[in-house]
């Protein structure tokens, strides 16, 4: 027998927009915005927003 409120706990929505390659300049960067929301979420009653930036790395050790 299922249990009703396992199920109504996960219960939500959520979306997002992914954008790799976004140019900045002479570098490029992946942005990701969204949004998640859940009916039973007290602390966030309206949901959340989230914003992620990813820049490229890149290491050149220097010769001695």
């Amino acid at each position: 027998m299922r249990d009703a409120g396992a199920w109504r706990a996960v219960r939500g929505t959520g979306l997002a927009l992914n954008v790799d390659s976004f140019p900045l300049g002479a570098t490029t960067l992946s942005l990701t915005l969204g949004y998640a929301y859940s009916p039973q979420s007290r602390l966030d009653r309206h949901g959340a927003f989230f914003v992620r930036v990813a820049l490229p790395f890149s290491f050149t050790p220097s010769s001695s």
